[in-house]
């Protein structure tokens, strides 16, 4: 692993610097690349803390909900923690403007955030295996939460269903 690497994954360890793709970093020139490694020294530790994955799937729940109705869960992937921790407190605001009763909203989001049961996680494996989504690994198979899995098998019987669409 070259010496560039190490360091920009312990800048962004210690929350120096946001997640950058290897294509994003590919694309910068040799200048560019100097002033982003200079940048994210000066930058304070923390500023770029990732999102814990009890916070994603909680805002995962939060959108699902309709507590959140501009956020999109493609946002989660940029998100810094002090960003997600606004957005739940957003989503906990909004619970208070809605018809619907508040116990509704704290029953639902623990089922979404509950894990995943044996039969969804079955249900992902078989589907995983049938090709119709990618493979996960066991400790990631393990770190789901169940609003998480059930949208994994919609997207898997999505995907069964073209497939099968297409060869007819």
């Amino acid at each position: 692993m070259s010496t560039v690497k190490k360091f920009l994954q312990e800048l962004a360890r210690n929350g120096q610097v946001r997640h950058i793709s290897v294509s994003e970093w590919e694309a910068l020139t040799e200048y560019q690349r100097k002033r982003f490694i200079r940048q994210a020294q000066n930058t304070p530790p923390a500023t770029y803390s990732p999102v814990s994955p009890e916070c994603k799937n909680l805002l995962r729940s939060c959108h699902a909900q309709g507590l959140l109705p501009d956020f999109t869960p493609e946002d989660l992937r940029d998100l810094t923690a002090w960003e997600a921790d606004f957005l739940v407190q957003c989503a906990e605001d909004n619970r208070w403007l809605s018809e619907k009763k508040l116990a509704d909203y704290y029953r639902q989001t623990d089922t979404d955030t509950a894990p995943a049961d044996p039969e969804q996680l079955s249900r992902i494996i078989k589907l995983s295996r049938e090709g119709y989504l990618r493979r996960f690994s066991s400790a990631t198979l393990l770190k789901l939460c169940h609003l998480s899995a059930k949208r994994l098998i919609w997207h898997g019987e999505m995907n069964r269903r073209r497939k099968s669409h297409v060869s007819d």
